[in-house]
């Protein structure tokens, strides 16, 4: 088993180039890629990796440093905001204040008569 680290994955055409390695050959749902996607680190099975310049063999501790703060830099993202959710809040909001207004208009026009 080899840890390896892909520099420049994304290719000129948006597609992602491993370089030479065997996807069958990775261990499931432990590749780690950076936001951007322009680096991933990989553990495969391959005994031989291909000798490109954009391929790094790590080590199991590089790699478990690179998805801790990878993993901890998504916990400090704040949380997209949903348009939706906010939108549903504003209109609560604003019911509620129309509500008040309508009290407060009746009052007016009840008390003044």
């Amino acid at each position: 088993m080899n840890y390896v680290k892909v520099v420049n994955l994304i290719n000129e055409h948006n597609d992602a180039d491993y370089k030479g390695l065997n996807l069958n050959m990775f261990v499931p749902s432990k590749a780690i890629y950076t936001s951007d996607f322009k680096t991933a680190y990989i553990i495969t099975l391959e005994e031989i990796i291909p000798n490109h310049k954009e391929l790094e063999i790590i080590t199991e501790e590089e790699y478990n440093n690179v998805k801790n703060q990878l993993e901890e830099g998504k916990e400090q993202k704040p949380q997209p905001i949903d348009p939706i959710d906010e939108l549903r809040k504003e209109n609560e909001a604003l019911k509620r204040s129309q509500a008040e207004q309508d009290e407060i208009i009746m009052n007016l026009v009840l008390g003044g008569m």
